[in-house]
């Protein structure tokens, strides 16, 4: 057990790994939320609290196998700290992308935070391989910057259409830019699921967003009737009044990576979903200025010392490309891409393609991002993108199976 303490309640808990389950009487989803994958974002371990304390006491009808709740990250917590010894939203390995490429030796969890992963392992895979339903999965952070609550999402269809039963903005393409996310290893396992970023670290504001995002989670999913959860009418409110007129999908445009010896300093004012124009100065560094490649709105900049993402610049996607892009991956129309000159089908993954870099252009890859095809590198001359297995449809039990035995060196290590 670890103290952890939140500057805006002023209050301190104690908490273990497990923050909270419930199980419900009918057939209904698995949920599970992870709250605290970052030591120095405790608003979720608060939120997750509370929400379990009123399941338990009152104990609400509720349709779910089980609804879970775990710290992603003690050691870290207990120091206030956002990592050990690497950032544990970064160390999420899976065989596949190894094998392709895209995954290094920079993601290999060490030290506490391998102790952690495999602790967290420990419990997630019992949960994951019961489950009979349909597995949600919930990641719950805050960030470094005033910001309103926003949703970011694998860009799967099937996380298109939970993200949009939230009166939030999500933003599509992040953990695809960013390497071993934990939700990106969740939606390589064939799970639905996105990540909330509640609103900034310290604030009051980051505590409720958590908690009403928590009971309206609770009541898309059919496990909770809306006049069972307290008070829901001002959870939903709070979630609208957010940002009223941002309630749109934004597919991530640019990334702004910090050198090993870079001296990055993000220059002070900027909030996330602020607009910004193509040439201006966002940041300076020890060889002068940084300038926004792009116009667009500003994601997530960074103003705390640990972290590789300086900011992102993000852009809404139109109603016509969000309804083509679901006809065309429900109907697997990507298959014939590798029919188109320049374009193969890799020889070891069927959701892989291989691409000549004279069609590494900008358009072109707007053009793959309607099939589903985002994560992308040069390798040996040419350009290697590739897809989500569980784009439009749940895993299989023998595809289940295939996960954890392919995997089992990740999850068994010690």
């Amino acid at each position: 057990m670890i103290e952890v303490t939140n500057r805006a309640l002023d209050e301190t808990i104690e908490i273990g790994r497990i923050l909270g389950k419930y199980k419900g009487e009918k057939e209904g989803p698995v949920i599970v939320f992870i709250g605290g994958t970052h030591g120095n974002e405790t608003s979720s371990i608060f939120a997750l609290s509370q929400v379990f304390e009123y399941l338990n006491r009152l104990q609400p009808s509720f349709s779910g196998e089980v609804i879970a709740a775990f710290a992603g990250n003690l050691e870290a917590l207990d120091k206030g700290v956002r990592w050990i010894d690497n950032d544990m939203n970064r160390i999420w390995v899976t065989d596949r992308l190894q094998k392709l490429g895209f995954i290094d030796e920079r993601n290999l969890p060490v030290g506490n935070e391998q102790k952690q992963q495999k602790e967290l392992l420990d419990i997630l895979n019992p949960v994951f391989d019961q489950a009979d339903g349909p597995v949600f999965v919930f990641d719950l952070h805050t960030t470094s910057s005033v910001s309103p609550p926003f949703i970011g999402a694998s860009d799967t269809i099937r996380n298109r259409q939970l993200a949009l039963q939230y009166p939030l903005p999500c933003v599509v393409g992040f953990d695809e830019a960013m390497r071993g996310t934990f939700m990106n290893y969740i939606n390589e396992r064939g799970h639905s699921g996105v990540a909330l970023e509640a609103g900034e670290h310290y604030s009051m504001a980051a505590v409720e967003n958590n908690i009403s995002f928590i009971w309206h989670t609770l009541k898309i999913l059919g496990s909770m009737e809306k006049n069972d959860i307290p008070k829901y009418n001002i959870h939903y409110q709070r979630l609208c009044r957010s940002l009223a007129e941002n309630r749109k999908i934004f597919d991530l445009k640019f990334t702004y990576k910090i050198g090993e010896d870079e001296k990055f300093q993000m220059r002070s004012g900027y909030a996330t979903f602020d607009k910004v124009k193509k040439g201006e100065i966002l940041a300076d560094n020890q060889y002068g200025e940084i300038k926004a490649p792009y116009s667009g709105r500003i994601f997530m900049p960074l103003y705390q010392s640990q972290g590789d993402d300086g900011f992102f610049i993000i852009r809404e996607i139109s109603e016509f490309k969000l309804d083509l892009s679901r006809y065309l991956r429900t109907h697997n129309l990507g298959r014939y891409l590798r029919y188109l000159p320049g374009i193969k089908k890799h020889p070891d993954d069927e959701n892989t393609i291989m691409v000549h870099p004279i069609l590494n252009k900008k358009f072109f890859h707007d053009f793959l991002h309607a099939f589903g095809y985002r994560r992308k590198m040069l390798k040996d001359g040419s350009l290697i993108i590739t897809r989500r297995k569980f784009d439009v449809r749940i895993p299989t039990k023998e595809e289940k199976m295939a996960f954890k035995e392919s995997n089992g060196q990740q999850e068994d290590s010690d």
